[in-house]
């Protein structure tokens, strides 16, 4: 069994609701665990979070499409979107997730429901 991921100190997060914590933190924690990055932060917008985990480009660093993948399992009804940001002059490259507040209705599209229940299908028998 691998060692459990120790962040260098539990996350703070401050303007995150109580509800929404828990998705917040375990995002923070596959950031960790795919060593995808050294430091993060959460910006708290009215119908979302965005989380942003900064790359340490001192060190060799791949991901590709199966980390983000493993990010959106972490809720898959609530993190909508995400991808990968150059910011700036500073060349400064994170990794972005969007996380919907657990206050917001869930909106699925028609193409969403038939995957899922394919997968459904396909588990059960």
């Amino acid at each position: 069994m691998p060692d459990p991921v120790k962040l260098p100190s539990e996350p703070v997060l401050d303007g995150v609701a109580d509800d929404d914590k828990g998705t917040v933190r375990d995002a923070v924690y596959v950031l960790y665990t795919l060593k995808l990055c050294s430091s993060w932060s959460v910006l708290a917008h009215p119908r979302m979070y965005e989380l942003s985990g900064f790359l340490d480009l001192k060190k060799d660093s791949d991901f590709d499409l199966s980390d983000l993948q493993v990010i959106a399992q972490v809720d898959p009804l609530r993190i909508r979107h995400m991808g990968v940001r150059v910011i700036g002059a500073s060349g400064t490259v994170s990794v972005w997730v969007h996380i919907q507040r657990k206050s917001e209705p869930v909106v699925l599209e028609e193409q969403e429901i038939v995957r899922i229940r394919k997968r459904r299908s396909w588990w059960s028998g």
